[in-house]
């Protein structure tokens, strides 16, 4: 499993989709973001300058809070994203799902949802075939 691989991308969109009615502006235009990349619908330079926009709303805008604030989580969990899709060949998927895991969580606790997500999109890490999820 590769941290951009198609799998892990479609898994976080689905996740951060879960919590989508949590975020600031920003995150939800990020979030509309990785989804068109993720769907061929844009290029890579719209994710870079996306995520340069993130970082820069929340040095101006959220200053001072904590990446456990729930707004400021939301826009952590989509720059992971978005870093994930401007380097797919990244291999660390342990460390950087864990990260992100802890962003959406900061933002609103679905373990049950994000769980069923999970065996949807790596059946493999369950022995179950995707068929038998849908």
């Amino acid at each position: 499993m590769v941290w951009g691989g198609d799998s892990c991308n479609q898994f976080c969109i689905a996740c951060l989709s879960l919590i989508q009615h949590q975020f600031p502006p920003i995150a939800l235009e990020a979030l509309a973001l990785a989804k068109d990349y993720s769907a061929q619908r844009t290029d890579l330079s719209a994710v870079v300058e996306m995520k340069i926009r993130c970082w820069k709303e929340l040095d101006s805008t959220y200053k001072g809070m904590r990446d456990v604030d729930a707004p400021v989580a939301a826009i952590r969990a989509v720059i992971c994203v978005l870093l994930a899709q401007q380097h797919p060949e990244d291999n660390d998927t342990s460390m950087q799902l864990l990260n992100f895991l802890e962003f959406v969580t900061n933002v609103e606790p679905n373990i049950k949802e994000i769980g069923l997500l999970f065996q949807k999109y790596f059946p493999q890490c369950f022995g179950l075939a995707r068929s038998e999820l849908t």
